[in-house]
């Protein structure tokens, strides 16, 4: 019986073209456990995993014998009802969805959303928000009392009540008295997207419509835009204090920082004295050296001194941020890249932003277009109240 099996699928295999046109059926090849097995899907296993190999008796029949034990097998995992184990059952929807997923992104969208970040990712804009509070589990009325709240302020802005006095009346950022909405300078990446669009929208000076994201509405005023700065490589000597220091604390590490400076500017060596002062253990070690970094990656006093240094080996005197003291050295700097160069980092940011799934959106909406979908709201509500 297995030796006539294998011939027909010889034949099958050898002439797939011919067959397809001398018959429209699709035979039986082998029955287990009462579950027919057809042409088709042995073809189509055999030859994803054979696609290298030309079939002959004998490699057939090895991988016969391997599918009907993969057969044997899933049909008796079955019936012991491992296929309703909630650990598989998440193993397994987590590869459908893994195999799925290449197959539902539409890749003009995706190459559209990825030169958009890169032409944002040239500028730096220096925006604030009022934001109003509203989440996905807000009733419609509790949504349009934040919305008009948010329409509200607006209104008062462009009255021309000042921003700060209209921020601490409305927003509910937490930090909006000790900020009072500034963001700083942010590029592309660094705010949800709907906010990001909004904002590399606006004009200079011009106020938003209410912008929804998941934290709530934002009214978004864009107070500057620059070419971007690229990135700064820098090492730096921190002598910290406390978040809620006294002033002798803080005096007392001003004092200590300008120790340092002294010897610095004696002629001592940046990393020997990263290494023996700085309180950034982090870094101390390697002579004070960080990452790379640019815009909105580190706040806004270490930043600004850091990108304010116009050679490399050039150091900051002491500058003063939340976490203490600090003495700057610049190492290196460089503009932003060439798109093909950070074509692979900018699609993983996307992926694992709110644009990942503008792509599958925008797929389901052409398949809709090519195939005349009409959307029937009676239909549907009938459905959903069934």
């Amino acid at each position: 019986m297995k030796s006539t099996v294998i011939k027909r699928l010889l034949i099958l295999l050898m002439f797939p073209v011919y067959l397809a046109s001398a018959q429209n059926d699709d035979p039986v090849l082998l029955t287990i456990d009462n579950q027919n097995i057809t042409k088709s899907e042995f073809i189509r296993i055999y030859n994803k995993n054979n696609a290298q190999n030309n079939p002959d008796s004998k490699n057939v029949r090895e991988y016969l014998e391997m599918f009907i034990n993969y057969k044997l097998k899933v049909i008796e995992a079955m019936h012991l009802g491992f296929d309703t184990v909630s650990s598989f059952v998440k193993e397994y929807n987590g590869y459908r969805d893994q195999l799925a997923k290449p197959y539902m992104n539409d890749n003009e969208t995706e190459e559209r959303l990825m030169k958009e970040a890169y032409e944002r990712m040239k500028f730096d804009i220096h925006v604030r928000h009022i934001a109003i509070k509203c989440g996905a589990f807000y009733s419609p009325a509790d949504t349009l009392k934040a919305y008009n709240k948010a329409l509200e302020a607006r209104e008062r802005l462009l009255k021309g009540e000042p921003w700060d006095s209209v921020a601490l009346k409305y927003s509910e950022d937490p930090e909006v008295k000790r900020k009072f909405g500034n963001l700083n300078y942010v590029t592309a990446f660094q705010t949800f997207y709907p906010f990001e669009l909004a904002a590399f929208n606006l004009k200079v000076g011009d106020y938003s419509m209410p912008v929804l994201t998941r934290f709530g509405y934002h009214i978004i005023n864009v107070l500057d835009k620059r070419p971007s700065r690229g990135e700064v490589k820098v090492a730096h000597i921190m002598i910290s204090f406390p978040e809620n220091a006294t002033p002798n604390a803080i005096d007392s590490a001003r004092i200590k920082i300008f120790y340092v400076y002294a010897q610095l500017q004696a002629g001592a060596k940046f990393d020997q004295l990263a290494i023996k002062y700085s309180d950034d253990k982090r870094t101390a070690q390697k002579g004070g050296e960080l990452n790379w970094f640019g815009v909105g990656q580190m706040i806004p006093e270490f930043e600004n001194a850091a990108f304010s240094l116009t050679s490399d080996g050039e150091y900051t005197e002491p500058i003063r941020t939340t976490f203490g003291w600090h003495i700057i050295k610049r190492i290196s700097t460089r503009p932003v890249s060439k798109f093909e160069n950070v074509k692979d980092f900018i699609k993983g940011k996307i992926q694992r932003d709110e644009r990942a799934n503008m792509g599958q959106v925008e797929l389901a909406e052409k398949i809709k277009r090519e195939i005349g979908f009409k959307d029937h709201p009676k239909i549907k509500i009938t459905c959903w109240n069934t």
